[in-house]
C-alpha cells in the first residue's frame, strides 16, 4: 500500500525505471512534467485513486488552457505510471480500483 510520503518516492522509482529501459532524458523530463502535477492532486494513498479522481485533475488541467495532446501525453504518461505500480505489486490490494483508473485512461473523451 503507498504510503502517503512514498508517493514521491514512487514517481522517481518509475521515472528511474524509464531510463533504465533506454528512455531519453527528454523523454524522462516530459514524463516528469506531466505526472508530477497528477501525483502531487492525487489522494494521500495511491490505493484509494479512482477514475473520478483523475477525470477531475484532466478537466482542470483543460480548463488552465493545455492542449489536447498535451491532456492526451499525461494521460498516456499516467497509464504507465499506473501500470508500474500494478506490475511492482505497488497496489496489488487495489487491483480493481487501478484497474478501473487504467481504463479511464484508455476509454477517456475528447478533451
Amino acid at each position: 500500500m503507498a504510503r502517503p510520503r512514498r508517493k514521491r518516492a514512487l514517481l522517481d522509482e518509475f521515472l528511474d525505471a524509464l531510463a533504465l529501459e533506454g528512455r531519453s532524458p527528454h523523454s524522462v523530463r516530459a514524463y516528469r512534467r506531466d505526472l508530477e502535477p497528477l501525483v502531487a492532486a492525487l489522494p494521500a494513498r495511491l490505493d484509494q485513486v479512482r477514475p473520478a479522481d483523475l477525470r477531475e485533475h484532466f478537466r482542470a488541467q483543460q480548463q488552465a488552457g493545455r492542449s489536447p495532446s498535451s491532456i492526451n501525453r499525461a494521460i498516456a504518461a499516467a497509464r504507465s505510471f499506473f501500470n508500474f505500480l500494478l506490475d511492482k505489486r505497488v497496489l496489488a490490494a487495489a487491483r480493481r480500483s487501478c484497474e478501473s483508473c487504467l481504463q479511464f485512461a484508455e476509454t477517456r473523451g475528447p478533451f
